[in-house]
């Protein structure tokens, strides 16, 4: 259930495709989950005040599936930014498309870009540091990683 819990937000993927693909009011459905059913949904589960002991934390930092879902993202990511470039510069768009685009490509980097980054950018793998680059480059905010992570 814990990697299901980390996995749904891979909806807001599937959902962006969609987006990037289709136009008028289904084009703004992600922002409609990220923003209002998400927060709702969290209204009706009960919080869990309790952390992990210490050998459930050491047995989920062995579970390579999480590790696996972060290396997803960034293949996602790269994804989504080509399908959202090429739908923009190929289809023709209404103002209220362009701007629904824009906000769900914005949804992707600030959700996934900034944040999956920013767990990356902690790892000392250098291959998973690149990786966490290479999320922050998607919102042109690469000087995080210098600044969170090297500077004070």
């Amino acid at each position: 259930m814990r990697v299901f819990k980390y996995a749904s937000p891979l909806i807001i993927y599937y959902g962006s495709w969609h987006s990037f693909s289709v136009i008028g009011w289904q084009v703004w459905l992600p922002l409609v989950f990220a923003w209002i059913a998400i927060p709702f949904i969290e209204l009706l589960i009960k919080p869990d005040p309790a952390n992990m002991e210490v050998t459930e934390e050491d047995l989920a930092k062995k579970n390579r599936v999480y590790d696996i879902l972060l290396y997803g993202i960034v293949l996602l990511q790269y994804t989504l930014l080509i399908k959202f470039l090429y739908a923009m510069s190929h289809d023709k768009l209404a103002w209220y498309d362009i701007a629904g685009r824009i906000w769900v490509m914005g949804l992707l980097c600030g959700i996934f870009g900034i944040n999956v980054g920013h767990e990356l950018g902690h790892r000392v793998n250098i291959f998973e540091q690149a990786m966490a680059k290479m999320l922050l480059l998607t919102s042109q905010y690469m000087h995080f990683f210098i600044e969170h992570n090297k500077g004070e």
